[in-house]
């Protein structure tokens, strides 16, 4: 019986048959930076195979020889930096793009996406009242406060021209985009929270044409090669917070997926076996959007999900049947739990959770993989990707000593006090608890965190994020290349072992 319910979770989860890839090693691990402070938010791939990272910086950076950068220098307390690397075959990474992108105040990126053609595109927040616009922008000027901003770069151009699109997104209050989904013929769409009353340019006939409390999500889908360029926006939330954190877009369809967590108890639902309550404090939420649609009917399906404590989702990424997995953090010791959980008991006071979600089942069946992973103390994932293999990849930190690591090598079981940088696969396939195929750490005796991870072919992946430590285990004999206790960017390759 056991056998034949394993095979079953393994069929509704779209596993690859046969035996799995070998186990992972960390093959490339390094610092990267420029003299200051750099704290990498999001990574993406090019065509090229070029890897991309949007950080905060205050940096200087040495040009690689490229064509003119659309900014050269830091203009405010903190930009944005996009950088281009190489990792070349003889194991070293290579800068072959630098830009910087903001105005006079703090400028934060939050995400990227690199299109078939090469374009970049970066999303974020930003205080600065002369954040460079460009193109058929949606909205030229602040909103006041803090706003939400889109940029659009083209690397193949030279200084102004490089810059083909930029655009606020925001009201009065706080604004900030999160996360953003790309389609190479229907656009873009952007998600995040706002503590405006208004948005500019908001169109009527909405979903949702007001605040309903505290921070709303927003929702926003723009076409940067299109004027208007603003196709649709949105506000999504009930009485209390609500903030979007991942978003899926399938533009054949016209329709969006968004998730992230809300405190409101009105939260919008809808669809057949939704949860139309709220299990705790504070869930997650999973919402459909159909951007065929107008008005109330935009919403096709929304839902909570969680247990009785703190439920955050951090990243979601759909899977080709319709599926769509997730993490991030949770404080409930009753998370709902399915398939084969490699651990079946919250751990500490906050620990991951890997769930995979089909609202197309009965709700008895809406998570059909679900796990807790941590230790004693607080673990939280920032990204997540589906590898070529059918396992997930997941990145974040931990100050668990005990956290579960699984075929690292020695020096990527070193823990340090304070947070460490952790990278996992599983195999959701697997009967527990082998479910944890391979964990490490990237660890230092400063801080680490992980914050973006990016899948590529072979069942690999590369994983960036920061650290104040000046000894990672690093395997090009890189150095820190800011003072000490300043942030520095970190980029590692994980692949099966050569």
């Amino acid at each position: 019986m056991r056998r034949r319910f394993v095979t079953l979770i393994c069929a509704a989860l779209l596993c690859s048959s046969g035996a799995l890839a070998a186990n992972p090693a960390i093959l490339f691990a390094g610092y990267f930076g420029g003299d200051r402070f750099d704290q990498p938010a999001a990574i993406a791939r090019d065509p090229d195979g070029g890897i991309w990272v949007a950080s905060v910086t205050t940096s200087f950076v040495e040009l690689p020889v490229q064509p003119d950068p659309f900014q050269f220098t830091v203009k405010g307390a903190r930009d944005v930096s996009l950088a281009k690397y190489v990792l070349e075959p003889s194991g070293r990474l290579t800068l072959v793009y630098w830009t910087a992108l903001g105005g006079a105040a703090d400028d934060l990126p939050a995400a990227l996406a690199v299109d078939a053609s090469g374009n970049v595109y970066v999303a974020g927040m930003t205080a600065s009242t002369n954040f460079p616009t460009a193109g058929n922008a949606h909205q030229t000027s602040s909103g006041g406060g803090w706003d939400a901003f889109v940029a659009k770069i083209n690397p193949r151009l030279s200084g102004a021209e490089s810059l083909v699109y930029s655009t606020y997104i925001g009201g009065p209050g706080l604004d900030a985009a999160t996360a953003l989904a790309l389609d190479p013929v229907a656009g873009l769409v952007v998600v995040g929270y706002t503590g405006s009353g208004d948005l500019s340019g908001l169109p009527s006939g909405t979903l949702q044409p007001g605040n309903r409390g505290g921070w709303d999500a927003f929702i926003a889908r723009l076409d940067p090669d299109r004027s208007p360029s603003l196709l649709f926006l949105s506000f999504l939330g009930g009485n209390s917070t609500d903030a979007a954190t991942g978003v899926a877009f399938d533009g054949a369809s016209l329709r969006a997926w968004v998730a992230g967590y809300t405190l409101s108890t009105d939260f919008p639902i809808a669809g057949v076996g939704a949860q139309a309550q709220p299990s705790g404090g504070g869930d997650g939420f999973l919402v459909e959007v159909d951007f065929n649609r107008s008005g109330l009917e935009t919403l096709t399906y929304g839902t909570y999900f969680g247990g009785s404590g703190l439920d955050v989702p951090r990243a979601l990424a759909r899977d080709t049947r319709g599926g769509f997995w997730l993490t991030g953090y949770t404080l409930s010791d009753d998370f709902p739990l399915a398939g084969p959980s490699l651990q079946r008991a919250l751990g500490g006071n906050a620990d991951v959770f890997v769930a995979r979600l089909d609202p197309s089942r009965p709700a008895s069946e809406f998570f059909t993989y679900s796990t807790y992973l941590g230790g004693a103390s607080a673990d939280v994932a920032y990204a997540l990707a589906r590898l070529d293999d059918g396992r997930v990849a997941l990145a974040g930190y931990t100050t668990s000593s005990d956290f579960p690591l699984r075929d690292a090598a020695p020096a990527n079981t070193v823990r340090f006090p304070g947070a460490d940088a952790f990278m996992a696969v599983l195999d959701p396939a697997a009967p527990e608890p082998h479910g944890l195929t391979w964990s490490a750490l990237l660890a230092g005796a400063g801080t680490e965190t992980a914050t973006g991870l990016v899948s590529a072919p072979g069942a690999s992946f590369y994983v960036t994020g920061y650290t104040t430590s000046r000894n990672l285990p690093v395997t090009d004999g890189s150095t820190k290349p800011t003072p000490p206790g300043a942030a520095a960017g970190f980029l590692a390759q994980v692949g099966p072992a050569r």
